[in-house]
Parts: C-alpha cells; sequence; structure tokens
C-alpha cells in the first residue's frame, strides 16, 4: 500500500480528526480543484464530470473539518469510477 493509498485510508478511518489540507489533498487526488476564495471562511471545490461542474463547499475550521464535511466528500469520490467519470449523479 502506498503512502497516498494509506493517507486516504486513515481519512477514511478517522473522519472526525481530518484537517482542512488533508480534505483537500483528497479532493485534488480525485481531480477536484479549489475555486478562487474571497478569503471567507469556506473554500469551494469543482470538478467537471462531462458537460458539468459539481461543487462542494468545504469550511476552513481548525483544527479538524467537521465530520459532516468529510462525509460529503467521501461519497462524491466514492462516486467516482476508475476512469474519472461518474457512475451516477452527484
Amino acid at each position: 500500500m502506498s503512502k497516498r493509498d494509506k493517507r486516504e485510508e486513515s481519512i477514511r478511518q478517522g473522519p472526525q480528526k481530518v484537517s482542512f489540507e488533508d480534505l483537500q489533498w483528497l479532493l485534488e487526488r480525485y481531480g477536484f480543484w479549489a475555486k478562487r476564495s474571497g478569503g471567507g471562511s469556506h473554500q469551494v471545490f469543482e470538478r467537471k464530470t462531462g458537460y458539468r461542474t459539481v461543487s462542494i463547499s468545504v469550511p476552513r475550521k481548525r483544527p479538524y473539518v467537521g465530520r459532516v464535511f468529510v462525509g460529503k466528500v467521501l461519497v462524491m469520490i466514492d462516486r467516482i469510477d476508475v476512469n474519472g467519470e461518474d457512475v451516477d449523479d452527484i
């Protein structure tokens, strides 16, 4: 198991202790990018899926992001298949 796989597994095993940086890393690993932020308390991440763009807003809470937001991110990335296409609508 590679370091990347171990890092992702750590996020999945302990969703209550995930830093914003770790969640950002996970989103970027699955093709999301950080949309330009106006300096607010949340960061929006986007990903193009065929003809549309999917987005999710994540708070920059310290020291850890809320478990609910981690769960939403995990559901989104679980719906992306190996080829990078959506398995079903998000």
